[in-house]
């Protein structure tokens, strides 16, 4: 809606805005301010039971031991 004209702002996730924002090959198109609005934590849900939760919770837990998030939140950030 933003790039279509429909809306002058969109609050949001940086590393998810700018990830859109490059799918759509807009960077010239949008300004995104330099300090945010509130920073919170992020959250995964998953159904009661669900064997993917335990999985994506490793995953996750070795991809922070390893380092190989913040080059990724570095990467879609700019």
């Amino acid at each position: 809606m933003l790039l279509a004209g429909r809306v002058d702002v969109i609050v949001g996730d940086k590393v998810q805005l700018m990830y859109f924002v490059q799918e759509q090959k807009a960077a010239g198109l949008v300004k995104v301010l330099p300090r945010p609005l509130v920073e919170m934590p992020r959250y995964v849900a998953f159904a009661k039971g669900d064997p993917r939760a335990r999985q994506f919770e490793a995953a996750l837990k070795r991809l922070q031991q390893s380092g190989a998030l913040q080059p990724i939140f570095q990467r879609w950030a700019q």
